[in-house]
């Protein structure tokens, strides 16, 4: 269900959910969800019926492990209740993808990156399998977010026709973007793809390291699939990522 506020009226979830169960269909779903739903989800016990549905995976709005970037974007979530959501869907077995975002025009800083650095981490720890994809911001109109991206340089599309060819996709928007950080983009790529998933080992089947669970009891270079592991889990512990010459 490609839609946040899907889960938010619990009380018409239910119904929803009482309404797939009693129609005998048998499907797997996911949807979008935020955090604030979750927990009312599980504070009215609706998450086995979710289940019994075919509930599996949900992506999130994590957004950023920053109260200043969270109070920026005008979310009302903090760090604590991230974990506390990513619990709620460990015990009930669905698979949880933390959407973040990073990259904005204003008030963020490499603190605010090393905090949700921090967030990935912890959820992790929670639960391995846990996906977390890192976007970066591509300036979309209807925001202070977005006021903030043109006063601090970015050319808006000025017609109809102008937002009718505008490209959302921010590998095709970086070129134009004023306050790209180059250092900043590398930073989060060798993070959140490579120390983050060393560290917590999962057997994810999908990313840049697989199956690392499964490698490092079995792999014949275990021993130094073992050794980058340790390393890792002292980068993200103490969020220090200089010399990466793993």
């Amino acid at each position: 269900f490609i839609d946040a506020e899907f889960l938010v009226r619990w009380k018409r979830i239910k119904e929803i959910m009482e309404g797939i169960v009693a129609s005998g269909i048998e499907m797997r779903w996911g949807s979008q969800a935020t955090i604030t739903a979750i927990l009312n989800l599980e504070k009215h016990g609706l998450f086995p019926l979710l289940v019994k549905a075919g509930c599996f995976s949900l992506q999130i709005g994590a957004e950023s492990g920053s109260a200043n970037v969270i109070e920026y974007i005008d979310k009302d979530q903090s760090f604590d209740d991230v974990l506390e959501a990513a619990r709620v869907l460990k015990k009930h077995g669905i698979e949880g993808t933390y959407n973040c975002l990073v990259g904005l025009p204003k008030r963020e800083t490499f603190e605010d990156i090393y905090f949700t650095f921090r967030l990935a981490f912890e959820i992790k720890k929670i639960s391995a399998e846990s996906m977390f994809p890192v976007a970066f911001y591509s300036p979309l109109p209807g925001s202070v977010m977005f006021d903030d991206s043109v006063e601090a340089g970015f050319e808006a599309p000025q017609s109809l026709e102008e937002w009718g060819r505008y490209d959302t996709a921010y590998r095709n928007q970086a070129a134009s973007i004023p306050w790209r950080d180059t250092t900043l983009e590398k930073l989060v790529h060798m993070v959140i793809t490579f120390y983050l998933p060393l560290a917590v080992p999962g057997n994810i089947e999908r990313g840049t390291i697989t199956y690392l669970k499964i490698h490092l009891a079995k792999h014949r270079l275990r021993w130094i699939i073992g050794f980058a592991h340790k390393l890792a889990v002292l980068r993200m512990r103490h969020q220090f990522f200089k010399w990466p010459f793993e």
